[in-house]
């Protein structure tokens, strides 16, 4: 039974590893509002990201790129169902050049997952979880900075 759970976090882990890859985070000081920096994007990202609201992930994404990371997120919220993550771990850290941003995130994803009526609590480091998380590209959209991975599979499709 506990290689079952074991395996099941596992698995849990890497989708979770595999939807922040595919998106990026969140912080309530702004993100995506004119003004607001890098940072609270990318902090905004991933609260959204884990608080299973797709649609204020998709507000934070480039338009380039917006309906594919609707269509990667299509069931986000049901995917994340008894799972909680605590982003307050996380740090975020921009590093600018004029219309371009490139924001490193350090520090630890905390995880509650029940399972079978048990809480599992985990935590995970960024840097571990996949290179894509170090760092998160972000330009400027109409005055607003909003993550922007490049190329055409950056969300999957």
């Amino acid at each position: 039974m506990k290689a079952t759970r074991k395996f099941t976090l596992l698995v849990l882990m890497l989708m979770i590893a595999m939807l922040v890859a595919a998106c990026g985070g969140d912080d309530d000081d702004g993100g995506g509002e004119a003004g607001a920096s890098p940072e609270s994007v990318a902090s905004n990202l991933f609260e959204g990201l884990f608080s299973g609201d797709a649609d204020s992930v998709a507000n934070l994404v480039c338009e380039e790129q917006r309906d594919a990371a609707v269509e990667a997120l299509g069931t986000l919220g049901e995917d994340l169902e008894g799972v909680e993550v605590d982003t307050s771990g996380l740090e975020f850290e921009a590093n600018e050049d004029g219309d371009s941003a490139t924001v490193a995130v350090s520090g630890e994803l905390s995880l509650n997952i029940e399972i079978e009526g048990e809480t599992i609590e985990q935590s995970a480091d960024v840097s571990e979880l996949g290179g894509e998380l170090a760092e998160l590209p972000m330009i400027q959209e109409d005055g607003n900075w909003v993550f922007c991975p490049t190329g055409p599979d950056a969300f999957g499709g």
